[in-house]
């Protein structure tokens, strides 16, 4: 052989796409042939978690999650009484108490924006929470009357 010779490398009538495709190919065939009934109760089990949580997002989200759309930012003028009435069951277990539907107290008023003005006496209407954060954080206190002359 001539030592200035060389062989030209051979190229593929396939490409390597083709090749690892045909390996997937029939690793999926194996996986479905012996597992089939496990992949179906999987799919299928899938299905299901998605229509659940489609029912359950598609339902009044007000009374599942009735504070979810506020942030710490948002005037209390804005918070729903769902959502008072939301967080005050959850915070003050001890002291039940539910706020009417009509209610326009010191928990849903912001006459300064977002700043908490207590309330000289209770009959004043030129104070309030201020603000979602201020709601979140005085609540707490379980006090439905917070805000209002001692």
């Amino acid at each position: 052989m001539n030592p200035y010779q060389m062989d030209l490398p051979t190229i593929p009538d396939h490409s390597v796409f083709d090749e690892y495709s045909e390996i997937v190919a029939v690793a999926c065939k194996k996986t479905w042939t012996q597992y089939k009934t496990w992949v179906m109760m999987g799919i299928l089990g899938i299905i299901m978690t998605v229509i659940t949580v489609v029912i359950l997002l598609s339902k009044n989200k007000s009374s599942a999650l009735p504070c979810f759309t506020y942030t710490d930012q948002s005037l209390a003028s804005t918070v729903s009484v769902d959502c008072l009435n939301f967080l005050w069951s959850a915070y003050c277990t001890t002291s039940p108490y539910t706020f009417p539907p009509s209610y326009t107290g010191f928990w849903n008023r912001s006459p300064q924006g977002g700043t908490l003005i207590r309330c000289i006496t209770p009959q004043s209407t030129d104070c309030g929470a201020g603000s979602y954060q201020a709601i979140y954080i005085y609540m707490k206190q379980c006090n439905e009357g917070f805000g209002g002359a001692p």
